[in-house]
């Protein structure tokens, strides 16, 4: 069987919202997008697999307002993350992705987000992100 690539489906209609950085190690954004059907597993609602691969991209991208030289330039690597499933959502929703830095130190970080349905505002996934700077030790 041959595997599906939710993401870059996903790259070419996710939408900024809001985005802002709130001091030197905080920011928190918004993202809007409709459920596709690449997006669905077979019982027909927005598969895991594609949840967590939107999850992992965008807490990766929290890290983007608040990086410079010698501060989370690479973005770090993925210690943990963690998803809980609360709702399905099915073809055609739109759906708003939040997410928030909770801490961003010198070697880790931590990133909440939260799926919602737009037309409600009930939370359907949330995630927790920690990220390592693999860059944190290098004198460069």
């Amino acid at each position: 069987m041959e595997g599906k690539n939710f993401l870059l489906p996903w790259l070419d209609i996710v939408e900024v919202v809001e985005a802002e950085q709130l001091s030197e190690t905080m920011s928190r954004a918004t993202f809007r997008f409709p459920v596709q059907p690449e997006f669905l597993n077979p019982m027909g609602t927005l598969h895991a697999g594609a949840t967590s691969a939107f999850f992992e991209c965008a807490t990766t991208w929290a890290l983007f307002p608040i990086a410079k030289p010698g501060f989370w330039k690479s973005l770090g690597i993925c210690r943990t993350i963690s998803f809980t499933y609360l709702r399905p959502a099915v073809q055609g929703e739109v759906l708003l992705m939040e997410y928030e830095t909770i801490h961003v130190g010198k070697r880790i970080a931590m990133v909440r987000g939260v799926i919602k349905r737009e037309r409600d505002g009930a939370a359907l996934v949330t995630c927790e992100h920690n990220k390592y700077n693999v860059n944190a030790d290098l004198k460069l």
